[in-house]
């Protein structure tokens, strides 16, 4: 008798099937608000606005803190690594949701026909995790945008649109944290200081879900605040903070721990303040009822994707668990937007820095560290003491991005810094709302708002030069330089290990193999057709350490030289171009 072969169902099929249940489901949930919408409709009788008045703001002031900051983010956005290359996760984005890959034609295999990508597999391909599907639709209509205007090809795309999206994510995260702490010169100087922070300018310009992650929790707190204020009215208030947090789950599945927080919170800040019984728990139920709506958006929009998770999630090749060594690259990067320590490299391949290489020292980082992080705690704890609806939802984060870090502790899911992202605009804020208690003198607030803003420029500025004058990862510049080398007799191209996924974006003729003996034999047919053999590698650890057999061949000089090699912003990032010697 022969055996059953158990076959996974296509993504498209797993989506469809995520679509209907999630009707079905919200139907249900529909129909329960309704059957209860009395009770959380009945009009409050606590009185609103009894928040202690915000300073007065001069009539033009904030448009013109608003356009200073939106021009200064555009000239640095422009002369960033915005338009250079794409990286990995970028790339794979974009090859496998938002644009679409060069595949070999049904009708003649020899050649290549680009295959754009649906809308529907933008929002749902969830074959791993790569695909942030709120960037990837922003990403796809911000390219047909550019491609209208400019009249290129549906197979051509821009770095620069791809990315757009995100910087205009993170110009409005700017501004927003300009209103979280207040008007005046303390809160100008750090929202630039958010501006200039290398963290945001890295993953702020990178087409990625952590572009949408520190606006989105700036947003939460506003609309969270309002609806403290206002003891729960305002249903748009309401169906705003909704749908930020639908979003905000949706772009990054992990922040259920912030929105958790945040639910936890409000609740109380509105129980607190509610004056009788009936409006604690009209309250309370309004607050459900948004969660619920938020609930059910985010279902519609990720069932679909869950589907399709449930037959490869838990089996990542993923080691890269939290302990003491991420905790301080956390914090350093949180606080000064660099790691704590830098990965082994080569000189030639040194990309951005380490706090203690800038430091001179383990100890002054560390003193680094604490000084700037007791001063933003100092200030959110002051708040959390004198404007307790303001205080404590800028907390939010800091308690969900704690339990998540105990959770992933405790059940070893892998750990990167920038999973708590969301930490970055609320330290920022933090260290704005300490300058009112430093000192006694109102017009002294923007001079200590300086004396913070100079040395963290300073201190960063290595990070940002990096950040200015080179990609990402230099995939695109790795292309062109295989593609001139003989346009005549172009040359047999490979790319060796990881970075193979993510080459063809820009090479599409290029072998993508892990494995040693497709080295051997596409230099066998090479020399057969009298052609040069190139291999591209990059992601030098991680090759080295996982995919090592190849190297056999590759540092023998017998059999290959390097011919031309370019740094990314991170030592593993540095790609090699290597000829093969054929006789």
């Amino acid at each position: 008798m022969t055996p059953l072969t158990l076959i996974s169902p296509s993504w498209e099929a797993d989506a469809d099937l995520g679509i209907r249940y999630a009707i079905l489901i919200n139907a249900v949930l529909l129909a329960l608000l309704f059957i209860t919408y009395k009770l959380w409709t009945r009009p409050l009788e606590t009185p609103a606005n009894d928040d202690p008045p915000r300073p007065a703001k001069p009539r033009y002031y904030p448009l013109a803190v608003a356009a200073a900051i939106a021009v200064l983010a555009g000239i640095y956005a422009m002369s960033s690594f915005a338009s250079k290359s794409l990286w990995w996760d970028e790339a794979w984005q974009m090859k496998q949701a938002s644009h679409g890959a060069w595949k070999a034609d049904k009708k003649d295999p020899e050649q290549l026909k680009f295959s754009p990508t649906t809308w529907k597999r933008c929002a749902f391909y969830y074959q791993k995790p790569t695909n942030h599907a709120p960037m990837s639709l922003a990403q796809k209509a911000s390219l047909g945008v550019w491609r209208t205007f400019t009249g290129h090809a549906e197979a051509e795309f821009s770095e620069l649109a791809a990315r757009a999206p995100a910087l205009i994510a993170s110009g409005i995260a700017v501004l927003l944290l300009f209103r979280v702490i207040g008007f005046g010169g303390g809160a100008t100087l750090m929202a630039v200081m958010l501006l200039l922070h290398p963290w945001h300018l890295r993953y702020g310009v990178e087409a990625r879900a952590y572009a949408f992650i520190v606006p989105l929790t700036l947003s939460a707190i506003l609309a969270a605040r309002r609806l403290a204020v206002n003891h729960g009215r305002g249903g748009s208030t309401w169906a705003w903070l909704a749908v930020n947090q639908a979003v905000w789950i949706w772009a990054y599945p992990n922040a259920v721990f912030d929105v958790s927080a945040f639910f936890i919170v409000l609740g109380v800040l509105l129980w607190r303040t509610a004056e009788t019984p009936r409006d604690r728990w009209t309250c309370l139920m309004r607050l459900l009822v948004a969660h619920v709506f938020a609930g059910m958006l985010w279902l519609q929009l990720f069932l679909p994707n869950l589907m399709q998770a449930r037959h490869w999630a838990g089996q990542e090749a993923q080691s890269h668990y939290l302990d003491a060594g991420l905790v301080r690259d956390m914090l350093s990067s949180l606080t000064y937007g660099m790691e704590w320590a830098p990965q082994p490299a080569t000189v030639e391949a040194e990309g951005l820095t380490s706090l203690v290489a800038v430091c001179g020292s383990s100890g002054l980082a560390a003193l680094a560290v604490l000084l700037a992080l007791g001063l933003s705690v100092f200030g959110l704890l002051r708040t959390a003491m004198q404007r307790p609806r303001l205080g404590w939802l800028l907390l939010c984060p800091v308690l969900g991005s704690l339990a998540y870090m105990a959770v992933g502790r405790a059940l070893d899911l892998y750990f990167y810094p920038r999973f708590v992202i969301s930490l970055l605009p609320v330290f920022v804020a933090g260290l704005g709302l300490a300058i009112p208690g430093l000192t006694l003198w109102a017009q002294r607030y923007r001079y200590i708002a300086l004396a913070m803003l100079v040395p963290f420029a300073l201190l960063t500025q290595s990070q940002r030069t990096v950040l200015k004058t080179r990609p990402y990862t230099p995939l695109r510049d790795v292309a062109e330089f295989v593609h001139g080398w003989n346009p005549e007799r172009p040359p047999v191209t490979l790319c060796y290990g990881l970075g193979r996924e993510a080459m063809p974006v820009y090479a599409p003729t290029m072998i993508a193999s892990d494995k040693a003996a497709d080295i051997i034999v596409a230099r066998d047919k090479a020399k057969a057709e009298g052609r040069d053999f190139l291999v591209v590698q990059g992601y030098s650890s991680f090759n080295r350490h996982l995919l090592p057999e190849a190297f056999a061949l590759l540092d023998d000089p017998q059999q290959f030289i390097e011919v031309r090699a370019y740094p990314g912003i991170e030592p593993d990032f540095y790609f090699r171009v290597f000829k093969a010697k054929l006789p």
